[in-house]
């Protein structure tokens, strides 16, 4: 059975709910590229997450064994898509490439553009 999609109706028009933007968190897979599956969805659309931003995620599922886990993690990349409807409704789905990374001393000291070279791209 699908995902099914909930709308509100205005007049002869179905608008998308507002939940429907989602930001996707993907951790990179072993070759430094985006995985197949992502790691979480939240369903609002983070708009201020650039790339070289470094923030921490912390594991709350208590059945994973790692409950209170944080692991520290860079965004590699961003990529926005606006999905459009009939009408002048739409919703965003931002996906964002993450990368864990050294916390403490070593990552004071790098830069955005030195996160961006370790996953192989321009500084």
């Amino acid at each position: 059975m699908g995902k099914k999609r909930r709308f509100a109706q205005v007049g002869s028009e179905r608008i998308p709910l507002h939940e429907d933007a989602a930001t996707v968190l993907y951790l990179t897979d072993e070759n430094g590229d985006w995985p197949r599956e992502p790691l979480n969805y939240l369903r609002a659309d983070l708009d201020w997450i650039r790339e070289g931003e470094v923030f921490e995620l912390e594991n709350l599922d208590p059945g994973s064994g790692d409950m209170g886990r944080i692991v520290t993690v860079a965004v590699i990349r961003v990529e926005t898509r606006i999905q459009t409807h009939r009408g002048k409704y739409g919703q965003v789905i931002r996906r964002v490439l993450l990368q864990p990374v050294e916390s403490g001393e070593a990552l004071d000291r790098m830069t955005a553009a030195e996160l961006r070279l370790r996953r192989g791209g321009t500084p």
